[in-house]
């Protein structure tokens, strides 16, 4: 069961990378390259996001893992929910930076305390890192913490992931009823 949970589980959250970066709510989606680069430049952390964006979808620019994860650093460093998430996604999957759960994990908290769409999504991720021990000692309750703010929040994705630790009893009593809900 824990095979296909961790398999389903990348499979969503591929699929979340491409709807949250797609729904992203950035003031410089109208903006051309030139000014996005001037503002980045100048340290304009949600500037430094959305051209960290562009990077890593190839809007604009040439695709570029490296660059976008370059971007997201300079971003998270200033505290954007939205930087600090996808810096954690670039750790966790190796895109444009050496795989590292820690810094994922790390990332994901950070992002996870704040408001925000990005937010929620790293709430559910950061959850994941507890349930799976990356980055984090394995620890099932933490993990149904998270998935239950981020569930709250209405993320479908986190409702799945709550649902089936009731399922299963992991980091709760089993309760299928609880899970259907």
């Amino acid at each position: 069961m824990i095979r296909l949970l961790k398999t389903s589980h990348q499979i969503l959250f591929l699929i979340l990378i491409l709807q949250t970066v797609a729904h992203c709510e950035v003031q410089w989606s109208e903006s051309g390259l030139p000014e996005l680069k001037s503002a980045a430049l100048r340290g304009d952390a949600s500037a430094q996001f959305e051209l960290g964006n562009r990077f890593f979808n190839g809007d604009d620019v040439p695709k570029s893992n490296y660059e976008a994860a370059g971007w997201f650093q300079k971003s998270a460093a200033q505290g954007n929910p939205g930087g600090q998430c996808w810096l954690a996604v670039s750790y966790e999957n190796g895109l444009g930076v050496k795989l590292d759960y820690d810094k994922a994990a790390f990332w994901y908290y950070k992002a996870a305390i704040q408001d925000g769409e990005d937010s929620i999504f790293a709430q559910n991720q950061l959850a994941g890192c507890y349930y799976f021990g990356r980055g984090f000692p394995k620890d099932p309750e933490k993990a149904v913490k998270w998935y239950s703010k981020a569930a709250e929040a209405g993320f479908a994705l986190a409702q799945t992931n709550l649902g089936n630790c009731y399922d299963n009893g992991e980091g709760v009593v089993e309760n299928p009823a609880e899970s259907h809900k």
